[in-house]
């Protein structure tokens, strides 16, 4: 179980992933980071919840991903990418709850907000 409250947690690199997970963020983001986990079941089930924050799941190009659940002034958000190539990787099950936070399933990891705003402003065009 990885919970963030007022705080970030995040889980990355090689580690083993249970068949079932946990991630609460509660006024903090959770990252969990499959990209290079060792998935030794066929099937992964992630309950994320996020309260006032945020859960990334961050899986691999070409992972077979289910999103369900709901969203209540926030969003659940699948941008897993395709793979150029067949990928045999376990399915990811996310169950997502969010309130006013975000649950997003993606390849790519997220962008710091203030990083993203700041290069906004920067390239605006001035009229």
């Amino acid at each position: 179980m990885l919970v963030a409250s007022i705080a970030n947690e995040r889980v990355a690199g090689r580690w083993t992933v249970p068949a079932r997970m946990i991630a609460v963020a509660v006024l903090g983001d959770v990252i969990v980071d499959l990209r290079t986990a060792e998935l030794r079941a066929e099937e992964l089930s992630i309950k994320a919840t996020a309260v006032l924050g945020d859960v990334y799941v961050l899986v691999p190009r070409g992972a077979s991903v289910e999103l369900s659940g709901i969203a209540v002034v926030g969003r659940k958000k699948l941008a897993a990418e395709a793979a150029d190539y067949a990928v045999a990787v376990p399915v990811v099950r996310v169950s997502a709850f969010a309130t006013i936070g975000d649950v997003i399933v993606a390849t790519q990891p997220p962008t710091s907000r203030m990083k993203s705003a700041w290069a906004r402003w920067r390239n605006r065009k001035s009229g």
